[in-house]
């Protein structure tokens, strides 16, 4: 994909979750259970960047044992989660830049969030931000969806592949766009196979940890890696 298909995605990413923001927070109004082991690992004081953060709802399961911050680049999604924790802050940042400085924090989630930015260079960049903004030693803590847990992304995974071997579309393998809503509007969603997840990873510094599928009761449920900053 290149730079520009890839800027364009973004925003549009940007847009429908402005779009959406409120019918979207009212299906995440609940903690996740497959992530309650991973928060359970942060330590009281530890400085939290939830990037990505949505309506907020890690502010909540973390409650009030560490410095948390949440960005995110959707005003209307930043604006419901300063609703639901008052007490928590949230500030906004273009998806690309993260307006921090350097080696601040000790643990940065990214849940949910990986796969919905566009093209090799542009996750990469994503990453190396992340990378930048924790101290040395400290953990990412990411998950992306699975094709597995969403059986309805397969025709949609299978129509665009087709698409790409004959060169009909500027994304790439595995890019999709899932309809949101009865209004249908488009998510772009890239979905990922671990290893190509840890690759991307890697590539930009991290030293994986552990990964690999979260388990929802007796359903393995969405990939996930913790690494850290070397």
């Amino acid at each position: 994909m290149n730079q520009k298909t890839a800027n364009q995605i973004l925003n549009q990413v940007r847009q429908t979750y402005d779009q959406i923001a409120a019918d979207f927070s009212a299906t995440r109004n609940y903690n996740w259970p497959e992530i309650e082991g991973l928060v359970k690992e942060v330590e009281p004081g530890d400085r939290v960047l939830d990037l990505g953060c949505g309506n907020g709802r890690l502010a909540g399961m973390l409650g009030e044992k560490v410095d948390y911050l949440g960005l995110d680049n959707s005003q209307a999604l930043l604006d419901i989660a300063r609703k639901i924790n008052p007490k928590k802050k949230f500030i906004y940042f273009d998806g690309k830049t993260i307006p921090l400085k350097d080696g601040e924090f000790d643990q940065v989630f990214c849940l949910a969030v990986l796969h919905h930015i566009p093209g090799k260079k542009t996750r990469k960049d994503f990453l190396r931000q992340a990378y930048r903004v924790l101290r040395p030693g400290a953990r990412l803590i990411l998950t992306v969806w699975s094709a597995k847990n969403y059986p309805r992304a397969k025709n949609f995974l299978w129509r665009q592949n087709l698409k790409k071997i004959f060169g009909f579309s500027r994304m790439d393998f595995n890019d999709v766009l899932l309809p949101w809503g009865d209004e249908q509007i488009p998510r772009f969603i890239h979905f990922f196979k671990q290893q190509e997840l840890e690759k991307e990873i890697r590539q930009a510094g991290f030293k994986i940890e552990k990964g690999g599928f979260l388990k929802r009761g007796e359903k393995e449920y969405n990939l996930h890696c913790v690494a850290t900053k070397i």
